[in-house]
């Protein structure tokens, strides 16, 4: 229950973190194209790369606040049991597209950095970048893991998030 919680609040504060970061990038950009009249390269491309951190770890927690996008009609026509299965195969299936999706993103990040491809700007590796992937694969599972012993004992977390709700 700690680690759950814990992990739920280093999410929320990577996710402040990386959004200030972005605005202030953003902002930095404008500024230098607006008011100094200069163009330069890495604000755009750090913009681009915190975006998409921010994307795939504020993603897990849309799925754990049910914020996400999500086709559950025909798991909220069912009741008990039913219910409970149905949710359990929900999420063996979005667990094995996270474990396609990290070790694909695996692969490609001991490409980075065998080939040591660097950024044009920043010229950071590029396994950095995609480094958020299985991130957030583990993040993702994890989030599976605690929605189906939810679904199995559906007060089993329901104080303890922090008063969000589950996604299941």
């Amino acid at each position: 229950m700690k680690f759950y919680n814990g992990i739920n609040k280093v999410e929320k504060v990577l996710v402040a973190i990386v959004t200030v970061l972005l605005v202030a990038v953003v902002f930095l950009q404008v500024v230098n194209r607006t008011i100094i009249k200069a163009t330069i390269a890495w604000p755009e491309e750090a913009a681009r790369y915190l975006m998409v951190w921010q994307v795939f770890l504020a993603s897990v927690i849309a799925f754990r606040t049910g914020a996400n996008c999500c086709i559950d009609v025909l798991i909220n026509r069912f009741h008990g049991k039913a219910k409970v299965v149905l949710t359990c195969f929900s999420n063996i299936v979005c667990l094995v597209f996270a474990v396609v999706l990290i070790l694909g993103a695996l692969e490609v990040i001991q490409t980075q950095i065998e080939f040591n491809q660097t950024s044009t700007a920043l010229r950071i590796n590029m396994a950095f970048v995609y480094a958020a992937m299985p991130v957030w694969g583990f993040l993702f599972i994890v989030e599976l893991v605690f929605m189906t012993i939810q679904a199995f004992k559906p007060t089993a977390f329901k104080d303890q998030t922090d008063g969000e709700g589950s996604a299941a």
